[in-house]
């Protein structure tokens, strides 16, 4: 039972540090109360506005912002946090509308230019975001969030040493800000200093929106430091997302290989069949995090039954306790192992369509819009990739669009469909057709993980640059991947030149 809330004279401040405790709930029945005795109070509508934004409540948060602005329609704080409820409703424009409108009448407020250059971002306008952040930058130029978030569009254009330095005075002006330090360790590895990358990959772990509650029936396992296990075991923690998973697992084999103990590996439920043949003897176990109230928690109820875990560590943090492995680019590492028998059915479908060499396509994910688009390239580019090489293309994108593929299709070259199969849902079958391809090229997406894994030579076109190849041109957790970019942002035409060499490289002669 909830225990009841103390009053307080200050409901406001004391809400915010309920809210960075966690207790975000209590957060919001303290102002809703505080609201109802005092409902012209502006600081209380904010907070209530700040406290849904963060249960991933945009609606009520957005009503509760332009309610604080109808009572203090001055309030700058109302502005911004108005402008991010509208963006997480997806109303970018109405954002946009809004910051340019407080901007006319309060032209030297550096918080309403970050905002309006957040806003923009999103939006893929990128050159606009820039100068929104200079200009912030230039009014308060002490703004630590303004100096990282244009870290983040130098890194975004290959300026990773110009980056870093950003990443550097911002956090020495914010040193608790995880979401820095978690940005600035995509750069460090991108880089190749692997030391500093994952010491700040950590951060992840310190991000509110991505922070989880492991709630253990008994006693919780003791975090593991990466020292001798002395035959304790040990449950590896599933965490981010279905490509994150695919790509950090590939260091599980290493755990396997030092034979020190049993282990538990927990994943997303559609990598439970792959990543159970591809991990024995570990026993493999589905991850099913649940949102509530803001707070994403997992429940280990069924870790007694398996015979509970001595030790425990978060999946991506396998990475800084195995780091003396991880110095360089193996020939050929393949961590995942696909069904053989569906294998062999997708090999016998794919024989059946010609003898020419077999080369899966995915040309974008399935989230669009804004930012996001302007990571992948033009379908004109990829239809002059298939223009070019003589194979049978096979369609690896769940979401395909008809309008997509006819254009595709106006190469000349026929995009197979594979029958009866779900790829969003039934990833081990997937896997299996991934592994009986010649090659894959990809866009920066799950279908480009999986068929590096299961070691099908995988072409990944990128818009910006890759911190997964960790200082070199392959992904040294998945050597079978060669990671393009363009040599200058947004020359497309100059990498898929590139990445149509690499393809006909790798592909097998025919006869």
């Amino acid at each position: 039972m909830r225990s009841r809330l103390a009053p307080t004279s200050d409901p406001v401040r004391a809400a915010d540090a309920l809210a960075r405790a966690g207790r975000l709930e209590d957060a919001l029945e303290l102002l809703d109360g505080a609201r109802t005795k005092d409902p012209t109070n502006a600081d209380i509508v904010l907070g209530l506005a700040r406290v849904a934004r963060r249960m991933s409540m945009p609606e009520a948060a957005s009503r509760c912002a332009a309610a604080a602005l109808d009572l203090a329609p001055e309030k700058i704080e109302a502005v911004v946090e108005h402008s991010i409820a509208l963006r997480s409703l997806g109303e970018h424009t109405e954002a946009v509308e809004l910051l340019r409108a407080h901007i006319g009448r309060c032209p030297e407020r550096a918080e309403l230019w970050l905002a309006l250059a957040n806003t923009v971002h999103e939006q893929g306008e990128i050159a606009a975001a820039e100068e929104f952040l200079r200009e912030a930058l230039r009014l308060n130029p002490r703004s630590a969030e303004a100096r990282a978030n244009l870290a983040d569009i130098l890194f975004d254009r290959g300026e990773a040493a110009s980056a870093l330095e950003l990443y550097a005075e911002a956090i020495k002006r914010a040193p608790r800000h995880a979401q820095m330090r978690f940005n600035r360790a995509l750069a460090l590895l991108y880089s190749g200093d692997l030391k500093a990358g994952w010491r700040d990959y950590e951060a992840r772990l310190e991000i509110e929106d991505r922070r989880i509650e492991r709630r253990f029936a008994g006693k919780s396992p003791t975090r593991w430091d990466g020292g001798p296990r002395r035959a304790r075991s040990l449950l590896v923690m599933a965490e981010q997302g279905l490509g994150d998973q695919i790509f950090f697992a590939s260091l599980v084999p290493k755990l396997i290989e030092r034979d020190e103990g049993p282990l538990i590996v927990e994943c997303e439920p559609r990598l439970v069949a792959l990543f159970a043949r591809s991990f024995a003897p570990a026993r493999v176990h589905a991850c099913r995090p649940l949102r509530e109230g803001g707070r994403i928690h997992v429940d280990y109820d069924w870790l007694e039954d398996a015979g509970g875990a001595d030790l425990s560590i978060e999946l991506a943090s396998l990475a800084r306790l195995l780091k003396p492995e991880l110095g360089t680019v193996p020939e050929i590492y393949a961590p995942l192992v696909a069904d053989p028998e569906e294998a062999e059915t997708w090999r016998r479908w794919l024989a059946g369509l010609s003898t020419k060499p077999k080369v899966g396509v995915c040309w974008r994910s399935g989230k669009r819009g804004g930012l996001r688009d302007l990571q992948y390239a033009a379908l004109s580019h990829w239809r002059a990739l298939l223009e070019g090489t003589d194979a049978e293309f096979i369609l690896c994108q769940y979401d395909d669009h008809a309008e997509e593929i006819t254009e595709l299709e106006a190469s000349g070259r026929k995009l197979h469909i594979p029958p009866r199969i779900d790829q969003k849902q039934e990833i081990d079958r997937l896997a299996a057709l991934l592994s009986s391809l010649d090659a894959v090229v990809s866009a920066p997406t799950v279908v480009a993980m999986l068929a590096a894994a299961v070691g099908t030579p995988t072409i990944k076109l990128t818009y910006s640059g890759s911190w997964t190849t960790l200082g070199h041109t392959r992904e040294p957790f998945l050597p079978a991947s060669e990671v393009i970019r363009p040599t200058r942002a947004g020359d497309w035409a100059e990498a898929f030149a590139r990445a149509q060499s690499a393809l006909l490289a790798v592909l097998p002669p025919r006869g």
